[in-house]
């Protein structure tokens, strides 16, 4: 197994580390220009926000729009919204220069030759004062450095808010009415949910901050270092563990590092993500490309155990429940349709029905792909994965029976 606490997350656990400290470890960030795009082509990265997209691939329409803009925001989405998650909070709080290097990076490289400005965000939760701590302290630390402007702009603590769209909206906010309204009701091209234009057509650019982080070390240490490790968010014994791993460590080698009983199953990628048969999942590698391969996605990094005395369905019926409240209500699939999905899957949860199967079926069946953002797919996919993963549960459901409970008859 390869277990790896150096190459995103170096500072130790528990620790801060401060400019000079950063400095110290890294040395100074040399100016960037157009090679970064080609390097970060090379080693083939991809979004670490959950859609794991191509990043040279999403900065493709930036430097189209770039050439005719006047300025360029680069937005560090640092906003983890669901319980499960910690691994941007722990890069915050541990390596927020790392963090600030990928979005002055970025910024540079993207506006090279163009007359264009570029400024940075650091997109934070309300109530995470530790992260807000770490970053703006990093941002002072850099004062008088040749980089771009930053600032922190807050959002609620909703699951919602650290979608892309979200992000976009508020930011176009900002700049029409000088204020970052959470959830504003601004058109954004679901095509690409990561990059829009303000009123005066100036390109809004999102990347997590997980993939700001990996931008920073590629701008150190190119393509040929650049290691391809991936940082997850596990559920184990004790509360959430996060942990950065080599493309040799299986899903059996990390759970049982952790201390984790061997499960029957796996929610892969998070609430919004799939549950996965523990025999299928037990011997692949933690890596995006790996899983890929597989038709499976890690997501946002993060596993989520489901120990043998747990029911998926009930589990999974918590989760829709969880997820139709944390809507902004911002769209028929939101208000209608989570809510919809949440109580059948409730129902189901004790005692499955075949009419509350075949209205959950046809209500999945209605909301993928009609969002104002990805929310409510997300929800579906982590339902709909469920009814799979979980057929024999279903049928024992069907005589209020269950088979993580044998003996504990449902009614």
């Amino acid at each position: 197994m390869m277990l790896v606490d150096y190459f995103v997350l170096s500072a130790p656990a528990g620790q801060r580390e401060d400019y000079n400290a950063h400095i110290q470890r890294n040395g100074v960030l040399e100016r960037c220009d157009r090679s970064l795009i080609d390097a970060v082509a090379e080693v083939a990265l991809t979004g670490r926000g959950g859609a794991h997209f191509p990043v040279a691939r999403k900065w493709q329409p930036v430097l189209q729009a770039i050439s005719t803009a006047a300025r360029l925001t680069v937005v560090v989405n640092a906003a983890e919204g669901e319980p499960s998650s910690r691994k941007d909070a722990e890069i915050m709080r541990r390596n927020p220069h790392l963090v600030l290097d990928g979005a002055v990076a970025l910024s540079q490289s993207l506006v090279t030759g163009t007359y264009a400005a570029a400024d940075i965000v650091v997109w934070l939760h309300e109530g995470d004062d530790i992260s807000l701590s770490s970053i703006q302290r990093a941002i002072d630390e850099r004062a008088g450095l040749d980089e771009p402007p930053m600032r922190v702009l807050l959002t609620p603590a909703r699951y919602v808010s650290g979608e892309s769209t979200s992000v976009i909206r508020a930011v176009q906010s900002e700049r029409r009415t000088g204020k970052a309204t959470a959830f504003p009701r601004f058109t954004v091209d679901p095509g690409r949910p990561w990059l829009q234009d303000d009123a005066d057509g100036n390109p809004i650019l999102v990347h997590n901050c997980e993939t700001m982080a990996r931008i920073g070390q590629i701008a150190r240490v190119g393509a040929l270092a650049y290691r391809a490790t991936s940082l997850v968010t596990v559920t184990a014994p004790g509360g959430l563990r996060v942990l950065e791993v080599g493309p040799d460590t299986t899903f059996a080698t990390l759970l049982a590092s952790l201390g984790v009983v061997t499960p029957s199953a796996v929610l892969l990628g998070g609430y919004g993500g799939q549950w996965v048969e523990w025999l299928r999942i037990a011997d692949l590698a933690v890596d995006p490309d790996a899983l890929r391969t597989h038709g499976l996605s890690l997501g946002a990094g993060i596993i989520i155990p489901l120990a043998p005395e747990e029911c998926g369905l009930q589990k999974t019926a918590e989760i829709a429940a969880w997820m139709a409240g944390q809507s902004a209500k911002a769209c028929g699939p939101c208000t209608f349709g989570l809510p919809a999905v949440a109580e059948l899957m409730t129902k189901i949860s004790k005692k499955a029905k075949a009419r509350d199967l075949r209205e959950l079926h046809e209500v999945c069946g209605l909301i993928p792909g009609r969002g104002a953002c990805r929310h409510p797919d997300g929800t579906v996919r982590m339902v709909t994965s469920a009814l799979e993963v979980f057929a024999e549960d279903l049928d024992q459901h069907t005589h209020s029976r269950c088979l993580a409970h044998p003996r504990k008859h449902r009614r």
